[in-house]
């Protein structure tokens, strides 16, 4: 009897916490830095990054460029994975696609993730040309993997 009382306790505890655990992490992330940054540049002309969910899987495809407004000695962008915990954009993973003497650089890749949370793509475009270095930041929308 007594195991069963505590196979029952331990049971009804799975069944709330599981839950939730889920509800915790479909909370949705605020509105807001969707798009880039605003800034004054001199080298850098746009940077975008975009993320989107496989369908019917678990998986999402990232993908984003950086241009300049004319070749630059180094031109580089790093795009993260993130995932909304309820609170805070937390990095997941992030790859670095890089050029030189170029006036654009872009790359994309494919990664697995969790269903019911939401996830985003951050972008840190940056140029470089002699002394003079420039970082700006892009950000997608979020999703919710289902």
């Amino acid at each position: 009897m007594k195991k069963l009382l505590m196979c029952l306790v331990f049971c009804s505890l799975l069944v709330w916490a599981v839950p939730a655990a889920q509800a915790q992490a479909q909370v949705p992330p605020p509105p807001g830095e969707v798009g880039v940054t605003p800034q004054a540049l001199q080298l850098l002309s746009f940077g975008q990054c975009q993320i989107m969910q496989l369908p019917g899987e678990a998986k999402v495809y990232l993908d984003g460029f950086t241009s300049t407004q004319f070749p630059t000695d180094y031109v580089g962008l790093r795009i993260y994975l993130q995932r909304w915990d309820g609170a805070h954009w937390n990095d997941v993973t992030t790859y670095l696609y890089e050029g030189s003497n170029t006036d654009y650089v872009d790359g994309g890749f494919y990664y697995p993730v969790v269903r019911g949370y939401y996830y985003r793509a951050k972008g840190i475009h940056m140029a470089r040309n002699g002394d003079i270095t420039e970082n700006m930041s892009s950000y997608s929308s979020s999703i919710m993997i289902e």
